[in-house]
This record gives structure tokens, C-alpha cells and sequence, in this order.
């Protein structure tokens, strides 16, 4: 009689709601985060150039002072609304020789991400009609640039070579 009266009040006591209630959790609730996918977005206008006196270096150029101060007061203006976009020149002195043509460097894709924007880009050099064929004693170097007009932005930019 005992043990039934023991198995009863076990079995009542854990029908009442403040009997069998669950610890409650001491910290707060973590939320899981997504997983964000970034998806770049790419593209670009590319700008005709000539040579600009620019030694080299890649440059973002925002407004048309800082177009000024990279290439010089005597330099046309390309034809780019800096209130909604900025140019990205990639500049490089080729080196060629007198029987070959010099070939400027070339911007290949833009990407910007949300945290950045990355330039790729193909190093300038010459093009010679005959590889290892007859040569000169002259060598000449000219400034050369490739130019990108894409949206204005703050996002740093990185420039990879291909």
C-alpha cells in the first residue's frame, strides 16, 4: 500500500506544473546568423587614352582636380560625370624597341564587392613582327595608360595582375 501510495503522489506531483517545469536557460537566446554570399558586381567603360607624361601607378581619380594633379593641367578631361563616377587608371612606362610597338597596359574586369572594389588587370609591353628577329640600338619608353570609368564609390580598390 505503501509503494502504490508512493507511486501516486510521484505521478500527481509530476501532473502539477510547478513539479516537472524545465530549468529556464540563464543567458539569452543565441540567433544564428546567415551566411552572407557575396556576389560581386562587374563591369566597366573603358576610356580611350593617349600618352599623358603619367610615369606610372594606378590611381583612382574622383573629381577633376585630382584628374588635374595625376595628369597634368594640358590634359583633356575625359568625358566623365564625377558626380556619379570616378576613373581608374593603371599607368606604366613601356619599354620598347625601335623595331617593335609598345602595347599599353589593360584593365581586364572591375568587381566591386560590398567591401571592396578589385581592378585585373595585363601589364604593358612590346610587340615585336619578328620574335628574336633583327633589332636596333634604340630602346624607347613611353607612358601609357588604360582607363576605367565606373560608379563613384569610397570602397577601397585593389589591383591584381594577371
Amino acid at each position: 500500500m505503501k509503494k502504490i501510495l508512493g507511486y501516486s503522489l510521484f505521478i500527481i506531483l509530476c501532473w502539477a506544473p510547478w513539479a516537472c517545469k524545465r530549468p529556464l536557460p540563464t543567458g539569452p537566446t543565441p540567433i544564428p546568423t546567415p551566411t552572407a554570399i557575396i556576389t560581386p558586381v562587374c563591369g566597366f567603360t573603358p576610356l580611350a587614352s593617349a600618352p599623358m607624361g603619367v610615369s606610372g601607378g594606378d590611381y583612382v581619380i574622383q573629381n577633376q582636380a585630382e584628374w588635374f594633379n595625376v595628369n597634368g593641367s594640358g590634359t583633356a578631361i575625359p568625358p566623365v560625370d564625377f558626380s556619379t563616377q570616378m576613373v581608374l587608371e593603371l599607368s606604366q612606362a613601356v619599354v620598347y624597341d625601335c623595331t617593335c610597338s609598345a602595347n599599353p597596359p589593360v584593365i581586364t574586369s572591375v568587381c566591386t564587392y560590398s567591401d571592396h572594389i578589385e581592378v585585373a588587370y595585363q601589364n604593358g609591353g612590346q610587340s615585336c613582327p619578328t620574335p628574336g628577329g633583327p633589332t636596333c640600338n634604340s630602346v624607347f619608353i613611353i607612358p601609357l595608360q588604360s582607363l576605367a570609368v565606373v560608379p563613384q564609390s569610397n570602397l577601397p580598390v585593389s589591383w591584381v595582375s594577371e
